[in-house]
């Protein structure tokens, strides 16, 4: 069988290593990057090698990964409880709940993703992944301050916090018009006060889910920046 010399295209035999016209060696070895660059498949390789960009593992996934709930449902109930305590003499030293349900909220997503990296191992978490776990924890967060106001409410006694509420209200009305009267004294019958409890409670569960979904994002956005450091 022969083939074309290389340089000066005289049939040569194959098997001959120099040309007998030119003197130019027929024997060439193609390098692994060369090879890939005419399109010629490696020695005992594929024609077509993966594409390691494509089937390779992505960096994203491997940075951050999906959540693993099971990680985080525990994350999530301890960092309510270290942000409830918090909250606690937060509100007793200040005697502002809604300061203290705010800094609750907020510690709590960010100590839940905090609690979630270090569980699994990983040197950083993705500010979804954080925000997801933190919502978690918000949710929770919501349900326990939901639970701890009902059993004050029970042993005070609503007949109480009705009085206090309707003190509220008629301090409000005093020198308003007839308008605002009429509705404030909607919110203190039994539809109007059922009303008024239904939106504060929408307002305090949306509190808790974005405070400590933007705590939990936070967190790992600060984790990676370090990393990245």
């Amino acid at each position: 069988m022969e083939h074309s010399c290389h340089a000066c295209g005289t049939a040569v035999e194959e098997g001959v290593p120099f040309c007998p016209h030119c003197g130019a060696p027929q024997i060439r070895v193609v390098a692994p990057g060369a090879a890939a660059d005419r399109g010629l498949a490696p020695s005992g390789g594929d024609l077509f090698p993966p594409d390691p960009a494509v089937s390779g593992p992505s960096t994203g996934a491997t940075l951050f990964p999906e959540v693993d709930w099971s990680r985080g449902v525990r994350a999530a109930i301890l960092a309510t409880l270290l942000a409830a305590l918090l909250a606690f003499v937060v509100m007793a030293a200040s005697g502002m709940p809604l300061l203290g349900f705010a800094l609750w909220a907020f510690l709590g997503g960010l100590i839940a993703s905090a609690l979630y990296r270090r569980r699994s191992g990983l040197p950083n978490i993705s500010p979804r992944a954080g925000a997801r776990v933190g919502a978690l924890s918000g949710v929770l967060g919501f349900l326990t301050a939901t639970l701890l106001s009902s059993v004050q409410l029970l042993v005070s006694g609503g007949a109480q916090f009705r009085a206090a509420l309707e003190e509220q209200v008629r301090r409000s009305a005093a020198g308003a018009d007839a308008a605002v009267r009429q509705w404030l004294d909607y919110f203190l019958s039994p539809r109007g006060l059922a009303v008024m409890m239904l939106v504060s409670l929408i307002f305090t569960l949306a509190m808790f889910v974005v405070l400590s979904s933007l705590g939990g994002m936070l967190a790992a956005r600060l984790f990676a920046e370090r990393e990245r450091r």
